[in-house]
């Protein structure tokens, strides 16, 4: 069977675009074609109403099961691979894998919080016993979408990066074949449901005798390097970080030790701030200020903001992101 994805004009599921088989009297979307009005009527809708996107993955796999064929669905927004860092590991130690994404122009997926619509990748693992493949580390995310419907995601290539914990009784001289079931949403103006089977296989060698000396790295190793450094880290120790319920915002206020003219924060969870409102960064002498607008899905107080807070070069030249973790306390009367 094979599905072709076309345009909705009247049926739109609240906050997740939908893909639907082909039909012969509607014309094909391309990328780069406007909503026309559809993501406000979406937001009126509210995320209360959100649509898990696992559903329209089963949509499909029963449409590919009734006719006798692979569930699987196909398309050509998206090049994924499954790479490792090194093509080897010694027992007891952490490989480095990662979902490479090469996305065709226009196109992109989702971070860990995909903001007002979308569904982020996930994998699930197929290994030998022992191994364990921990959490995605998610490279700081970019702002997609413009008016009332913004997301969390990524555009052109995108690492997604996993620890492999290798068993301490793993046999030197052997290979393992680690297999990978990943499922991603891959949008432009409409949303297209992918998923692939993957696989490498990777050399147990034993640990080098020589103190200091590496296993050799692996082809996609200059991957792994550049990715890495769009990681968040840990905030600093001497930096102070505050933020404050103040009204229908939060101010989250950042000392670094000098002036900074950018800030922009991405929050893990779906709800706290409101992801269309401007955030307006206030440059201090020591740091910066940031105002965020609350969601008005927020039914009760926030007492955390958890996210990514990037700071930085406005043009995008030089940003950095760091993980923030930090109480909310309310605003003294006044």
């Amino acid at each position: 069977m094979h599905f072709e994805f076309w345009e909705l004009r009247e049926f739109w599921v609240p906050t997740a675009r939908l893909a639907v088989p082909r039909n012969p009297t509607l014309k094909p979307w391309r990328c780069g074609r406007g909503l026309n009005g559809m993501g406000e009527n979406r937001r009126r809708l509210g995320k209360t109403a959100r649509v898990s996107v696992l559903g329209l993955w089963c949509f499909f796999a029963v449409l590919c099961a009734a006719a006798g064929t692979s569930a699987e669905i196909h398309n050509q927004h998206a090049k994924v691979d499954l790479v490792a860092a090194k093509d080897a590991v010694a027992p007891g130690e952490t490989a480095w894998l990662g979902l490479h994404f090469v996305l065709e122009p226009g196109w992109h997926i989702y971070w860990q919080n995909p903001g007002d619509s979308g569904e982020p990748p996930s994998v699930r693992w197929t290994l030998p016993a022992g191994f364990h493949a921990g959490a995605i580390e998610w490279p700081a995310p970019q702002r997609l979408g413009s008016g009332s419907v913004i997301d969390f995601g990524y555009s052109g290539e995108v690492l997604l990066m996993i620890p492999l914990a290798t068993p301490a009784n793993a046999a030197p001289g052997t290979r393992e074949n680690l297999g990978a079931a990943a499922k991603w949403l891959v949008c432009c103006e409409i949303c297209v449901p992918d998923q692939a089977p993957l696989s490498l296989t990777m050399n147990i060698v034993a640990r080098p005798l020589h103190a200091g000396r590496e296993l050799p790295p692996g082809a996609a190793l200059p991957l792994f390097e550049r990715f890495r450094k769009l990681i968040p880290a840990a905030v600093p120790s001497n930096w102070k970080v505050t933020a404050i319920s103040d009204g229908d915002d939060f101010i989250l206020s950042v000392e670094t030790g000098t002036a900074e003219e950018h800030a922009a924060f991405y929050p893990f969870l779906p709800d706290p701030i409101e992801n269309s409102a401007p955030q307006t960064a206030a440059r201090l002498p020591k740091g910066v200020q940031l105002r965020l607008h609350k969601s008005d899905q927020v039914v009760k107080p926030v007492t955390m903001l958890k996210g990514v807070l990037e700071l930085g070069d406005p043009q995008g030249r030089s940003v950095a992101a760091y993980r923030v973790t930090v109480p909310v306390r309310q605003a003294s009367k006044r």
